[in-house]
Order: C-alpha cells, then structure tokens, then sequence
C-alpha cells in the first residue's frame, strides 16, 4: 500500500520553526518525520526536557543533522551527569525513550532532521534545563558559574 503525508507546521518561534510528517497508520514503527530548522541569530537552546514514558509507552528518537553545526546535551542513564557532544553536518544520535536532551545552534542555518516511532505531543514534554541562560549568555557549565 502507497502511504503519503503532507509536511505541516507544528512551532514557530523566534527560537526555529519544526515541521513534521505523522503517518496516521503507519506500516512499520516509524511514525514522525520531523524537521527542526534553526532560525537565523538564535541563541537559545531548543529541546530542554524529556518525554514522559507512558504506561510503557515511550517514543525513540533518531536525529541527524543535515545542515551545520550544533551541540547537543543529554542526561547520562543515571540522569546525574549532563553530557555533551558537539555535531556537525552528517552526524547523527539515537535519543532512547525518556532522556532529557536539548541542542543549540553554533551556525546559522542549522537543520535537524528527527525520526520517532510516536507524533510529538507537547503535553508529554518534561522540562529539564540542560543549557542556562543569563541574560543574553548561555552558560555552558552551570557549577562554574557559581564558583
């Protein structure tokens, strides 16, 4: 069976605009095709949170950066330690179901592109701050900041 889906805006803010393709019945797991475009001049992080696991229910992400230059900042499994990789175009990461992740734009223009076996719905989204922001700077080692 052919299955088509039509690319719809989800958010647009001052920070990136993310479109998606949702297969409503999907013929394999994957159901969301997202991309998240990083609008020029932003200097805020976009993620910051985690996705609730739902009676077992947790969507599993894949992202590829098909444009540019970001790092991304994730919990490691004890959720304890932030870690943090910078990617460049062509890299890509699985974010396994519950783990806070977020990523900031070191170029202009940066473009991800997600694949999920669920739809994003903000309502499951849970917030964890991975990068502070103060004033206009974005603190990339809280504890340092107090020292």
């Amino acid at each position: 069976m052919v299955q088509f889906f039509t690319l719809f805006e989800v958010t647009n803010d001052d920070r990136r605009s993310i479109s998606e393709w949702v297969a409503d019945k999907p013929c394999f797991k994957l159901r969301q095709i997202k991309i998240v475009s990083f609008k020029t001049g932003n200097q805020k992080p976009v993620g910051q949170h985690r996705h609730k696991i739902i009676r077992g229910r947790a969507g599993r992400q894949e992202i590829f950066l098909v444009f540019g230059k970001v790092t991304f900042r994730w919990r490691d499994e004890s959720g304890d330690q932030i870690q943090e990789r910078e990617m460049n175009t062509g890299d890509g990461c699985v974010i396994p179901p519950g783990a806070s992740h977020s990523f900031l734009a070191l170029s202009e223009g940066a473009v991800l592109l997600g694949f999920s076996n669920l739809p994003y719905n903000s309502a499951d989204d849970v917030p964890d701050k991975l990068f502070w922001l103060v004033g206009f700077f974005i603190l990339q080692d809280f504890a340092a900041a107090w020292k």
